[in-house]
């Protein structure tokens, strides 16, 4: 029987990860300080982290379809999803002050 060889955290998930938290701070940060559509922070958040994970979604479709030797990898949605949503917590509940 060949080995499967199954990681979950690997250096290109923590990469994923690690943008996608960058990517929600800073959207949360940007919005924060120029918040001109009158949203409560509890929708300004959600919003966010919903555009983070769209985006992310986003780019694993163009990289599938178009981008040659480039693949489609659910994982990868999942390490940008879970990005986008821990770092707009972090912001949520640290960045009280900075927001």
């Amino acid at each position: 029987m060949p080995e499967i060889k199954w990681e979950i955290i690997s250096i290109d998930t923590l990469v994923h990860f690690g943008m996608y938290f960058v990517l929600s701070i800073t959207l949360a940060l940007a919005f924060a300080f120029k918040n001109n559509l009158n949203l409560s922070k509890l929708k300004m958040y959600l919003i966010l982290v919903l555009v983070g994970i769209a985006f992310g979604i986003f780019v694993e479709l163009i990289q599938g379809s178009f981008i040659y030797r480039r693949y489609f990898d659910l994982f990868d949605i999942l390490a940008n999803s879970i990005g986008s949503i821990v770092g707009m917590l972090i912001v949520a509940l640290i960045g009280r002050k900075l927001v």
